[in-house]
């Protein structure tokens, strides 16, 4: 009955993306940062949808030959997944049924999230239709954002102990990381024109208020020092200024105050009515944290060129310490999945996503990919899909507009020919 309901369920979801892709891909990006469909259905419906609208991209690439995304890019994104699939169906021996499928799902979570990256850049052709595209991206964040405050005011109020609130993502790192990503870009978007100030700034406030009130350390440091990035890039100029670098330490000085003192602090007395047993509970889970990068590395030291198989280390670190707890830290996510080879790859893969960029343009992405690099350091990413359709669309924005003189309503943006 269940694989009826999901062949259903993606069947329509084929024929709108087929009859109507920029309406499908619209709603898929609203509905990103949202994972309450997975409870309903038990599975995420985005995964199979951004599979969807690559295939749609892929046929306008096909049907019409103009390609929007380098060549290479792709060669390099296919080479990784190959490497991650033979990695993870070689290195399965040691993995129990229910581990080999959650290590399926990340590595499905992490295709689906670049098809979706595809569609996004394949199927926005015109002005007109990135400027929808940006207002429907800023009032998914304002709805997911909204959701979070009001998961505050009404959990850190009862004066009880809680967990911290997760949003709509499950998950308050993960919820954190994807509004500081969120707030960072708004801004961005706003001055580059694409969404009306009043409005982008609204969005803004209510990410950056909710990214507080997860009480995430590192998500609330990330969305200070982004915004202050994205307030003071500027195009002209060079990106290493002393405007930048003010805004960075500040944003990095009211991070540390508010980590060190009350956001500190005000995380152990929501989340544990006993002080002793908030520090004990706080000391273990950053004990468990440093063992599992610990762990990891001495796991890459062991399979240094290809890496233990993409997502199973959870699994592995869970047999071996009796921790199962994730890397926490995306580069080593994709080292110890993956190798050194994974990881050239994904180097070379960015790099040929930007490269081709106008270096004011490269100076937009500046902002967004230090709040993520920040982010990064203490969580597993590669497999965000909320957090790799940011990235779309803010590539998108600042590829479009700032590759030559702005493009009217009806102009369609010239092709990729790298």
């Amino acid at each position: 009955m269940a694989s009826t309901t999901v062949l259903i369920f993606v069947a329509l979801l084929a024929v709108a993306t087929w009859v109507s892709p920029l309406v499908s891909l619209y709603l898929f990006v609203l509905a990103s940062p949202f994972t309450a469909f997975n409870d309903l259905l038990g599975w995420d419906p985005r995964t199979r949808w951004a599979i969807l609208l690559c295939l749609r991209g892929a046929w306008e690439a096909f049907r019409t030959g103009t390609s929007y995304v380098p060549r290479k890019a792709c060669q390099l994104w296919a080479v990784f997944t190959v490497l991650a699939v033979g990695g993870l169906w070689i290195g399965n021996i040691p993995l129990v049924p229910d581990e080999l499928e959650a290590s399926r799902s990340a590595l499905l979570a992490f295709v689906a999230g670049s098809c979706g990256m595809y569609g996004i850049w394949q199927l926005i052709r015109k002005r007109r239709q990135l400027n929808t595209l940006c207002a429907v991206f800023t009032a998914s964040v304002l709805i997911a954002s909204s959701i979070g405050i009001v998961q505050a005011l009404i959990g850190y109020r009862l004066g009880e102990p809680t967990d911290r609130i997760a949003g709509t993502l499950d998950n308050a790192n993960y919820f954190a990381t994807y509004l500081a990503l969120a707030a960072t870009t708004l801004v961005l978007l706003v001055r580059l024109n694409l969404i009306k100030r009043w409005y982008g700034y609204i969005a803004c406030a209510a990410a950056v208020m909710a990214c507080g009130l997860t009480l995430s350390r590192t998500g609330t440091m990330a969305v200070l020092v982004g915004v202050g990035l994205a307030l003071v890039v500027r195009s002209d100029r060079k990106l290493v200024s002393p405007r930048m670098i003010a805004a960075a330490a500040v944003g990095a000085l009211l991070g540390s105050a508010l980590l060190a003192n009350y956001l500190l602090e005000y995380r152990r007395n929501v989340t544990n009515s006993d002080a002793r047993l908030a520090e004990a509970g706080q000391a273990v889970e950053d004990l468990s944290r440093l063992e599992a990068f610990r762990y990891s590395l001495q796991l890459t030291a062991e399979n240094p060129l290809a890496g233990v198989g993409f997502g199973t280390f959870p699994s592995r670190n869970y047999n071996a310490n009796g921790f199962y707890v994730a890397t926490h830290n995306t580069i080593m996510q994709v080292l110890v999945g993956t190798g050194l080879l994974g990881g050239a790859l994904i180097l070379s893969l960015i790099f040929s996503l930007v490269s081709p960029l106008h270096p004011q343009a490269r100076r937009h992405l500046f902002p967004a990919a230090v709040a993520f690099g920040m982010c990064s350091l203490f969580g597993d990413y590669l497999e965000s899909i909320e957090a790799l359709v940011i990235f779309a669309v803010l590539y998108l924005s600042v590829r479009s507009l700032i590759a030559g003189p702005p493009a009217t309503s009806n102009e369609q943006r010239p092709p990729c020919v790298v």
